[in-house]
């Protein structure tokens, strides 16, 4: 199952912006639902931006429908 997320992810990349793509990589390794705080804490370990940033960024791809 895991390869058809990769699949996925490697198709729909190209329409994503680089932090939409970061965003998504989270997304499409995880096996259940993630919420804006896990994302974040996976995603920017070291270095996280604004919660409500990557909240954004997961609003404008759900309203996309890219995830």
């Amino acid at each position: 199952m895991q390869d058809m997320f990769e699949a996925v992810g490697k198709h729909q990349a190209g329409n994503l912006s680089d932090a939409e793509l970061e965003i998504m990589e989270v997304v499409w390794r995880s096996a259940a639902p993630l919420t804006v705080r896990e994302v974040l804490e996976r995603a920017y370990p070291h270095d996280p931006p604004a919660y409500t940033t990557v909240q954004t960024v997961m609003n404008n791809l759900v309203t996309r429908k890219k995830a």
